[in-house]
């Protein structure tokens, strides 16, 4: 419910209204914030569903989330996720606490914002790529992945994330096809509408922030 809630069209309708100001007056800052949590019922409840259920490594276990529930042995495969989704699953709930204010720097949950973003930054290839694997899921995940650390880079200021942000905005350009999208591989002949849609969002942050 957080996740379809703040990173839904509600999450664009929902300006900070002084934030935006200073963004306008500063030429970056955050993207969107939410206004106000009193219009978003849950947010509160479901961020701190997310923060219980982050691993100590720092990122959410799709596979294995239930561990952190009481009464689940903490070694239980109980979760209806797939392990090849952690990436994708640690990146979006990154940007949900983003998307309430929260930085690495600053914020109620700022040090699940900060594990989760050092996972992500662990889980970089050489090549810029986000996790590894060629199944659909992994272009999603590493989109995500991007999109997540891109903001987290831009709102907290920190430039070792943003120097593993670049690496992933350079592989997404690398992998655009011919017709200006993108496709789950570079040979594909034709974009892939749900994921050029993530690309475009996370495009938007080179816009915010000043990557090239």
């Amino acid at each position: 419910a957080c996740g379809q809630e703040l990173l839904g069209s509600s999450l664009y309708e929902y300006w900070d209204k002084h934030r935006t100001q200073q963004v306008a007056a500063r030429g970056r800052g955050p993207c969107y914030v939410v206004r106000s949590r009193r219009r978003m019922p849950g947010v509160a409840s479901a961020l701190r569903w997310l923060a219980h259920h982050q691993d100590e490594d720092g990122r959410w276990d799709a596979d294995g989330f239930t561990k952190h529930d009481w009464g689940v042995r903490k070694n239980a495969k109980a979760g209806f996720g797939n392990p090849t989704h952690d990436v994708g699953v640690t990146a979006l709930a990154v940007l949900a606490f983003i998307a309430t204010g929260n930085t690495m720097r600053r914020g109620r949950h700022k040090d699940a914002v900060k594990r989760g973003v050092n996972w992500l930054r662990k889980q970089q290839m050489p090549n810029g790529r986000f996790g590894v694997g060629a199944s659909q899921s992994a272009m999603y995940g590493h989109v995500l992945a991007t999109y997540a650390v891109c903001e987290a880079s831009g709102m907290s200021r920190s430039r070792l994330a943003r120097r593993r942000a670049q690496r992933g905005l350079d592989y997404l350009e690398t992998h655009r096809l011919a017709d200006g999208g993108w496709g789950y591989t570079p040979h594909e002949d034709a974009s892939n509408a749900s994921l050029t849609g993530w690309c475009v969002l996370t495009m938007r942050s080179v816009l915010t922030f000043g990557f090239r």
